[in-house]
């Protein structure tokens, strides 16, 4: 129920407040940057709309397998100093930071959710072209019971989420610089470097499910050749429960990556700015269908979901006004099921019932 009447108050104050004239005029500027009273009081209301979903997220307890697993054991080695040579530095940096003040591993995971939602949502406030439509992706595409679990990578895909911009503006050292930070949180953000170069291609369809083709028919080989890789490794021990994928997870993740892949096809009319677009959904699509086979891929099918806080507003933003409501309701409908299934059905995230660790 919380997480009803949570959505419910983000997306109805949120689209109440990008309908006001206060928030419409600051379009009257492209000086976003620019400090004033207006742009100080929207700022504050924008802070009354997110704040209620980051201190739930940030106050909850037990969500994920790695609640009280790997993230209770990863603040007890940091703080006594084990050598943890697999961790990414940023998260050691900000687990040592907050194991100097505390002792209790709740706040460690406080702190990195605090750190993900202030991320992602200056991004949606600086750059989202439909500020109701990017929030209430946070909660439909997942994203916001995915960082409850697979925290550190996350994290690095709120980073990820703020560096979309500058690949659009061609601002390639900025999105190096964002992509360097975000591989201090994990370190598989780094396949998402050549999207910079891709985007400035134009998808030829035909070819691109050509290339999925033939990876498919290599899946074996792929599978093989992670499995040697993994087992010849020092990483076995942190990778070993990835090499195999849920049957479930699999088919959810085609469902909602396929279904986002034909609504674009279909309805969208596509131009420069959306080549970046076609590519996170392309390649969610697929690396959904190879998780069935290759090991650990489907980390990166969060990714490409993560941006859907992005895509789904850019995808309305380029259809037809006369016919647009039909995609819409379908990406809705499509985006809101897989939501249903994952949180209240198949309850991947332990998230029902809510559990606050202030009352543990």
């Amino acid at each position: 129920m919380i997480y009803i009447i949570l959505f419910i108050y983000t997306i109805g104050a949120g689209y109440i407040f990008e309908n006001s004239d206060l928030y419409k005029r600051r379009f009257l500027t492209h000086n976003f940057n620019a400090l004033s009273y207006d742009s100080i009081k929207r700022f504050f209301l924008y802070i009354l709309i997110v704040l209620p979903m980051v201190l739930v997220h940030s106050f909850r307890y037990g969500f994920g397998a790695d609640y009280s697993g790997t993230y209770q054991a990863l603040f007890y080695d940091v703080k006594n100093g084990i050598p943890l040579p697999n961790l990414e530095y940023g998260y050691y940096l900000l687990t040592k930071f907050v194991a100097s003040f505390t002792d209790d591993y709740v706040w460690e995971l406080f702190a990195a959710s605090v750190l993900t939602f202030v991320i992602v949502l200056l991004a949606i406030y600086r750059n989202s072209s439909m500020l109701t439509v990017s929030l209430s992706m946070i909660f439909l595409s997942a994203f916001y019971f995915d960082s409850t679990n697979t925290v550190r990578q996350e994290l690095a895909a709120a980073i990820f989420i703020y560096a979309v911009p500058y690949i659009k503006e061609n601002k390639f050292w900025k999105y190096l610089a964002c992509i360097f930070l975000a591989s201090l949180f994990h370190t598989s953000v780094w396949l998402l470097l050549p999207l910079y170069f891709l985007s400035k291609f134009k998808i030829n369809k035909k070819i691109l499910f050509l290339v999925f083709f033939i990876v498919f028919l290599l899946r074996n080989k792929l599978n093989q050749l992670v499995i040697n890789f993994v087992n010849t490794s020092s990483i076995y021990d942190k990778y070993e429960n990835y090499l195999n994928a849920g049957r479930g997870t699999v088919l959810a993740y085609s469902i909602i990556t396929g279904g986002i892949l034909l609504i674009y096809i279909f309805f969208v009319k596509e131009n420069d700015k959306s080549k970046l677009d076609m590519w996170l959904i392309y390649l969610g699509f697929m690396f959904s269908i190879l998780s069935a086979f290759v090991p650990y891929i489907s980390r990166y099918v969060l990714y490409c979901l993560a941006s859907l806080i992005f895509i789904v507003p850019d995808m309305f933003k380029n259809m037809n006004p006369q016919t647009k409501i039909i995609p819409e309701i379908m990406t809705y409908l499509l985006v809101g099921s897989y939501t249903i299934y994952i949180v209240f059905i198949g309850n991947w995230y332990h998230a029902i019932p809510y559990i606050s660790f202030l009352n543990r």
